[in-house]
Order: structure tokens, then sequence, then C-alpha cells
């Protein structure tokens, strides 16, 4: 009867080390994005940073922009990705990487065609997209 109750013991301890040590590990941790965009008050001038929710899109118009995007975020190295290589024609992105909180800058060229231009801002970590802004020019 004393070598079950010693055996039972030792299993018991056995499941919860493997517990302890398998249950708590750093590298599950769980990452997040908040994005936004600095606006300029239409009355005052002033430049905000706002915030923007996943279903914002950048509409812009035949003679270009630029915008400035930041986010807060826990992820280690992020880059920012068009929708189509073909895209660089007509978007540019600076810095196109970072980590964790950023910022980055987006210029849309003027459209000279009568054709409406569509896109989408990636941003991406080790491969998934974590949040997309959509890109419109008429």
């Amino acid at each position: 009867m004393r070598k079950i109750k010693l055996c039972f013991h030792s299993v018991l301890i056995a499941v919860v080390m493997v517990c302890m040590f398998s249950c708590n590990n750093d590298s599950d941790e769980q990452y997040y994005i908040r994005m936004g965009v600095t606006e300029t008050d239409v009355l005052t001038g002033e430049k905000k940073d706002v915030l923007i929710e996943r279903d914002y899109v950048w509409d812009n118009s035949k003679s270009g922009d630029i915008k400035s995007f930041f986010l807060y975020s826990n992820l280690p190295e992020w880059e920012v990705r068009t929708e189509a290589e073909s895209d660089v024609d007509w978007i540019e992105v600076w810095p196109g990487e970072g980590n964790e909180d950023g910022r980055f800058y987006v210029k849309v060229y003027s459209n000279s065609t009568s054709e409406e231009r569509t896109s989408s801002l990636n941003i991406i970590y080790d491969g998934e997209v974590y949040w997309t802004i959509p890109v419109i020019q008429h």
C-alpha cells in the first residue's frame, strides 16, 4: 500500500510540474494591434492622431495624397505591403517595416487615367496579415 501511495504522489507531482512549465510558455504571447491616422481638422488646420476601426477605407482623389499612419502594437517585427507588387507604381510606403509601436507614411501618386485604382495596405507579421486598409483612388 505504501508503494502505491508513493507512486501516486510521484505521478501527481510530475503532472503538476509538467503543467507549470508547459502552460506558462512566453512564446504563446497574444499579439495585438490598433491602427490610427493623422487627420487635419478642417476648421483649425490642426493635425491630430485618430484611431481607426477595421472598416476604415482610405478614399483618395485623382490628385493623390500623403497620409501618416500609426500603430500601437506588441508585434516584434511588422511590415507594410501593398496588395500587389504592381501597386508600387502608384503607392509608396516608408518605412515599410518596424517593431512594436510605430509610424509609417503612404504616398498615393496622382491618377492620370480615367480608371479607378484600388489596392490595400496590409500590416504583416510572420507571414500573417494583422490589419488591412483598403485604398481607393478615383
